[in-house]
């Protein structure tokens, strides 16, 4: 069985004291990032024969394979989502940023192979799934206090 785990690896901060050039996005997830290494590690990473390739060279894609868009405005996107919170539904800015890639893991909860060892990046395709997991990770991290 897996789960989806919210960490909060990068914050909006984080991001904005980074100075991006670029912000990717995916098109059909609610996936996106502001670090081009990330799109690397989407595709399987630039010597992974398997992802879809074109004449030059592999599509970038978000975790689950999504076509990407890009903006080159980082500064917009930003300030657009902290403008439209009530968007990302119960857990606003928290939902958003839970989107980005470096802060939402699929992992392995049962089995040999449980936990980090089996952890690895991945997306969802609507803000109530971000705002889910969020619930699910604190009530995961409550149980572990106790």
């Amino acid at each position: 069985m897996s789960m989806i785990v919210i960490q909060q690896n990068v914050t909006l901060e984080q991001v904005r004291a980074a100075k991006p050039k670029m912000i990717y996005y995916g098109a059909k997830t609610c996936w996106w990032t502001h670090d081009a290494d990330d799109l690397r590690q989407a595709t399987g990473g630039p010597d992974d024969p398997s992802p879809m390739s074109g004449p030059l060279g592999p599509i970038p894609t978000d975790p689950r394979g999504g076509v990407l868009f890009e903006t080159d405005k980082p500064e917009e996107f930003l300030r657009n989502a902290e403008a439209h919170i009530a968007h990302y539904g119960k857990h606003g800015l928290a939902a958003f940023m839970a989107a980005h890639h470096q802060n939402c893991i699929l992992v392995q909860v049962e089995g040999a192979k449980a936990m980090e060892a089996q952890a690895r990046r991945w997306c969802m395709a609507s803000w109530q799934e971000y705002n889910d997991a969020i619930d699910a990770t604190e009530r995961t991290a409550e149980g572990g206090a106790k």
